[in-house]
């Protein structure tokens, strides 16, 4: 029988240790296997989605596009888990802010597509500011409801719903109705 010893005492105190001894690892397996379980269907998915674009010729072309996405993914989920709930926080409020931001300018600088301005197109690839507003938007209600019961005069709920109607009312404009539905049924849960 072999002794099993961690890889970081308990004593150390450098980043990463902290994040070994407090991650929580059945959510972290959790989560890479719905990584690797969607890169796998993205393999059933890929030649399907092939036939319908002539110009491609890799048949796993989309494939391979997931697993580099996926990998980016799983690189910047690992980097967030580094981070203070104080620097979450901070960089929940900004990617909300900037998403916001984004969303207004959407009438005039969005790519409509079947009536709709939801994308902004950034050279070879194209982005969706609702899918930064969406994990932001949650973070930082969260946020203003927890300041809000500690009672110290922060108008947390109101703040909270203050930026789930600008955000709505964005998507609305767009309109996405999915998204809309989506932010405010997570947001009421």
């Amino acid at each position: 029988m072999t002794d099993y010893s961690p890889a970081f005492s308990r004593n150390d105190q450098s980043p990463i240790a902290k994040w070994f001894w407090t991650v929580d690892r059945g959510l972290l397996a959790a989560a890479l296997t719905l990584v690797a379980l969607g890169v796998s269907l993205s393999f059933a998915s890929s030649p399907a989605a092939i036939l319908a674009d002539q110009s491609i010729s890799d048949p796993f072309h989309y494939s391979w596009r997931m697993i580099v996405w996926a990998a980016g993914g799983t690189v910047m989920m690992l980097l967030a888990s580094l981070l203070s709930p104080r620097g979450v926080r901070r960089i929940a409020l900004l990617a909300l802010l900037g998403a916001i931001v984004v969303m207004a300018a959407l009438p005039f600088i969005g790519n409509e597509v079947k009536g709709a301005a939801r994308w902004v197109n950034l050279g070879p690839f194209s982005l969706q500011p609702s899918e930064f507003a969406k994990p932001s938007l949650i973070v930082f209600a969260a946020w203003m409801f927890s300041e809000a019961q500690k009672g110290q005069g922060v108008p947390g709920v109101s703040i909270a719903f203050g930026a789930w109607a600008l955000t709505v009312g964005l998507l609305l404009i767009q309109p996405d109705i999915g998204q809309t539905l989506l932010i405010t049924t997570t947001f009421m849960a």
